[in-house]
């Protein structure tokens, strides 16, 4: 760490009023429609890779001890930033249907509006953005190896399983969408 233990510890309380940010999330009641769960697993690989990359995270940032660096930090401020805002609009448009499981109900709508214009889940965008950000946050090299070879995995197999109960409720529907609008990032290309 630098001279400036202060601004040096401003990464790390960051990262961690994220962090309990968007687990408080999980515990806020909301007015949904309950359904089927399809599966539970893919959401605990999620929780559990996404917890340990912004704790290696934290870990290597003080081990490092490379101190605070403005532009990481206001760049991962800002992308972090976006992963609440994208999330915020995706659950909005969402609103009853939204849930932390693969879950269809009986009066399941396909949303397309919203975030759903641009990609088929944003919320796991929000996801990818979160970590980023926190991981831009602290300056953090070594931390993008588990967030590549153990988040990216369970985030794709998630979105398989997710896709397939899509496909199940909606048939044609969710094909002519996938068709047309991204799967995670938001441009043209290969779809799914």
């Amino acid at each position: 760490m630098s001279m400036q233990p202060t601004l040096d510890l401003l990464p790390v309380f960051c990262a961690i009023a994220l962090y309990i940010a968007r687990i408080r999330e999980f515990f806020v009641k909301r007015n949904v429609i309950a359904g089927q769960v399809n599966e539970r697993a893919t959401f605990l690989a999620l929780l559990i890779s996404g917890t340990l990359v912004v704790t290696l995270a934290l870990v290597e940032y003080l081990v490092r001890g490379t101190g605070f660096h403005a532009l990481p930090f206001i760049c991962g401020l800002i992308v972090a930033g976006s992963a609440f805002v994208i999330r915020a609009a995706a659950v909005r448009a969402l609103g009853r249907m939204w849930s932390v499981h693969i879950e269809i109900r009986r009066e399941h709508e396909l949303v397309r509006g919203g975030p759903f214009a641009w990609v088929r889940h944003p919320i796991y965008l929000a996801a990818i953005l979160e970590l980023v950000g926190a991981m831009l946050l602290m300056n953090s090299l070594y931390t993008w190896i588990v967030f590549v070879f153990f988040f990216i995995p369970s985030l794709f197999a998630r979105i398989r399983l997710e896709e397939r109960a899509m496909i199940a409720q909606f048939g044609d529907a969710y094909v002519r969408y996938r068709q047309t609008t991204p799967a995670v990032l938001p441009w043209r290309g290969r779809t799914h």
